[in-house]
């Protein structure tokens, strides 16, 4: 669901939703307040420069109808006299310089593969029945931020597949795949504070809390499991020998 957008045509259904971008991170751009460079948007995506650099030599027709500008010559002077207070930062050769606007980061991230941002993109821009999931970025620590909407997702679906016989380790998994977010961020916020917040597992009920540290919700999963069995079994013998008729 989250990969790529195959098609140019699939990418274009989506290609104006640029708010969605400052919702599932922070944006950062330079002094006109509307631009980034290649290395900006690098950043945003987590990855390195050349990812982007590949995207933008494959696809550069494509990016540049959605605002990506390559600046040389008089034009390139221009804009670093005016924008760039710090030129030396940047990684563009002196010859040229890659200018993203946020319609070319949106369509970025709807064309780049691996990157944790960019799959948040596409499951936002895609599914907007689930919540934006929204990361943080500290001192090269990346962390997500635990809204109320996605704890409450998060819990509900685990307490229901606890009270089902289902491993949290199962549980988190499909979470994972669901929100487009790493299993390591639900299972930390599962077991530990956030924002002076509790952690997810203490909303369980002291009964379930205890029987899932036990292990116990696990052994009547599989004993319900094995009497289903049993009267099936039941059901099946009893219809060979004539005893009841198979509805159908």
């Amino acid at each position: 669901m989250y990969v790529p957008f195959k098609t140019k045509k699939e990418r274009d259904k989506y290609g104006a939703e640029v708010s969605v971008l400052t919702k599932v991170k922070e944006l950062a751009f330079l002094e006109d307040g509307e631009s980034m460079t290649r290395s900006m948007v690098a950043d945003y995506y987590e990855v390195k420069d050349y990812e982007i650099k590949t995207i933008v030599k494959i696809y550069k027709r494509e990016l540049q109808e959605n605002g990506l500008e390559v600046l040389t010559g008089k034009g390139l002077i221009a804009f670093k006299k005016a924008y760039l207070s710090d030129s030396s930062q940047y990684e563009d050769s002196s010859h040229s310089l890659d200018i993203f606007s946020p319609k070319a980061v949106l369509r970025i991230g709807l064309l780049l593969k691996d990157s944790v941002i960019a799959i948040q993109i596409r499951k936002a821009v895609y599914n907007k029945n689930l919540p934006v999931v929204r990361y943080l970025r500290n001192n090269n620590i990346t962390s997500i931020e635990w809204s109320q909407e996605l704890e409450d997702l998060v819990f509900d679906y685990t307490e229901r597949g606890l009270k089902e016989g289902k491993t949290l380790k199962s549980l988190h998994k499909n979470l994972s795949e669901i929100l487009g977010i790493e299993t390591r961020f639900i299972t930390n916020r599962w077991y530990n504070n956030w924002n002076n917040k509790l952690p997810l597992k203490k909303r369980l009920s002291k009964e379930l809390e205890a029987s899932v540290a036990r292990g116990e919700h696990l052994h009547k999963n599989v004993l319900e499991n094995r009497v289903n069995k049993l009267e099936e079994e039941l059901r099946t013998l009893k219809i060979q020998l004539g005893l009841m008729q198979e509805v159908i």
